[in-house]
């Protein structure tokens, strides 16, 4: 809320902002992805170092937050030259829910975005129940009564 309250004082009469958000797939969370399971993925730079990211996510499903810790590593051959760890918390926030703390913070939306299709009328646009991974809100202040 605070961070809504903050982009509404920082709106100009008439300005437009817009807010693009990762919002996961709500059956992911049934998913061995946030089980507890590591995912890796690997990428060899045209240097040859071979950089390898771990990823195992949790997930709490009645606070509707996933801890992410990563590992990143980075092996000259079979030599492994750095390290870095980190670890995440992640609020999944719902559509709906997002847009009633949207309406609660004074701001309203003009245009949803799914996936990114800013080149498809409204109409045509990926749903959110069709496992739409991203989506961007353009709003405006709501006029206040």
């Amino acid at each position: 809320m605070a961070c809504l309250a903050s982009i509404r004082e920082a709106l100009s009469p008439g300005g437009l902002a817009v807010l693009d958000l990762f919002s996961p797939y709500y059956k992911m969370s049934r998913d061995r992805v946030l089980t507890g399971e590591p995912v890796v993925m690997d990428v060899r730079t045209p240097d040859g170092l071979l950089n390898r990211r771990t990823t195992t996510s949790t997930f709490d499903h009645l606070a509707q937050i996933e801890t992410m810790a990563v590992l990143f590593e980075v092996f000259d051959g079979n030599r492994k030259i750095r390290e870095h760890r980190a670890t995440w918390k992640l609020r999944h926030t719902g559509l709906w829910e997002l847009e009633l703390l949207l309406k609660v913070s004074g701001l309203r939306p003009l245009v949803r975005c799914p996936d990114f299709a800013f080149d498809r009328p409204l109409d045509e646009q990926p749903t959110f129940d069709r496992a739409t991974d991203d989506f961007a809100f353009i709003m405006t202040k709501a006029e206040m009564a």
